[in-house]
């Protein structure tokens, strides 16, 4: 999708002159990278309003057999970064097997031969990953009020038309309980925001009527849902601060 079409683009279309809306959403981004952001880039934007959107890409890291506090196997797995190109506790036969493209070659082929057993599928959610996604989020908040910023935090919207079946979101949850896994984090949001005064959360997956065109995959919107979105946010942020002149709107968008 071209950046012109994302919501934060259309959000800056509907708003107006009169406001600067900056977009740091990164594919992939989850609350753990939030923080780093907020703590190192967004103080030097100085914004009035900071709106926080995610939560879809910490579901994904429900079940996992390793999960450390800082996100780190997470960030190898959906952010391929060089910084990540090595793991923590990594051997020289591990690396050697990384690095060599006969391996690879090789690993390919037992795939085809020996396909990789799928990890068991939970319904039950993961209470490691929920401490730290609230932690997260109080992290999050905290540094926005350093800022004296205005917080609006925004549930995270999965397609409830997908069919997770045939491509889920995470294979460690099952299908039929992705949804209501992720409406029992945006919970956690909502309880987070209601704790700080300074916070306005806002819920549009059951007040805005989506519709299957709405969406390009399992939890990213189309151009006319990215529209109707930015819409509700609009008429948000004109509540939250219809004063003021001109306004910087930090847009934190994870998924």
């Amino acid at each position: 999708m071209r950046d012109e079409d994302t919501w934060p683009a259309i959000l800056q279309r509907k708003l107006g002159d009169g406001y600067a809306v900056i977009n740091f959403g990164v594919p992939a981004y989850k609350s753990v990278e939030a923080i780093i952001q907020l703590a190192l880039y967004v103080p030097e934007v100085k914004p009035d309003i900071v709106l926080m959107y995610m939560g879809g890409n910490d579901l994904f890291n429900y079940h996992r057999t390793e999960i450390y506090p800082d996100y780190y196997h997470s960030g190898e797995v959906l952010m391929p970064l060089s910084l990540l190109g090595t793991k923590k506790h990594e051997s020289a036969f591990d690396k050697f097997t990384r690095q060599s493209g006969l391996f690879y070659l090789v690993h390919n082929v037992e795939e085809l031969v020996y396909p990789v057993k799928m990890p068991e599928r939970h319904s039950v959610p993961d209470s490691i990953v929920d401490k730290m996604y609230v932690r997260n989020l109080n992290s999050m908040l905290a540094l926005t009020s350093n800022m004296n910023s205005k917080k609006i935090l925004i549930g995270q919207v999965l397609n409830p038309y997908h069919k997770r079946e045939e491509k889920p979101w995470s294979i460690r949850i099952k299908s039929d309980l992705i949804i209501p896994m992720m409406s029992r984090m945006n919970d956690m949001a909502r309880n987070a925001c209601n704790n700080d005064s300074s916070c306005n959360y806002l819920n549009f997956v059951n007040t805005i009527a989506f519709k299957p065109e709405h969406f390009w995959d399992d939890m990213h919107f189309t151009v006319e849902g990215n529209t109707m979105f930015a819409e509700e946010i609009k008429k948000s942020i004109q509540t939250e601060m219809p004063s003021m002149n001109m306004k910087h709107e930090y847009v934190l968008n994870a998924p």
